[in-house]
């Protein structure tokens, strides 16, 4: 798993945004796990950071559903795991969003709105 700092912006949320993850998806076969709780650290138009109590494999290729609620909306997004940190208790996971243009306007209106609502 790699870093990914390349991109223009990174909103962090104080306090996380929390949610839940599945797993739909290993070795590019579908599959439905039951949810897990996660917070959502920070976000940016191409992916973001949560953490969790739960620990996912880094050998298998695992496509995540993340679900969260930004100003009383609920955003679903599909994407992977690049990284992953041990922190305490829990892990931090670093997330790209699957290449969706819809996706990223969405939640960069949500930020608008967000930061708007929360300055």
């Amino acid at each position: 798993m790699k870093y990914n700092r390349d991109e223009a912006f990174r909103f962090p949320f104080d306090p996380p945004l929390s949610g839940f993850f599945s797993i739909i998806r290993i070795n590019n076969l579908e599959n439905k796990s039951r949810n897990g709780a996660m917070s959502v650290l920070d976000i940016s138009a191409g992916g973001l950071k949560f953490q969790s109590n739960l620990e996912l494999p880094e050998q298998a290729d695992i496509e995540l559903l993340l679900t969260f609620i930004m100003n009383k909306d609920e955003l679903s997004l599909q994407g992977r795991v690049l990284w992953k940190k041990k922190k305490a208790s829990a892990y931090i996971y670093g997330f790209i969003m699957n290449e969706n243009k819809r996706s990223k306007e969405i939640i960069i209106k949500e930020l608008k709105i967000y930061r708007k609502n929360n300055q």
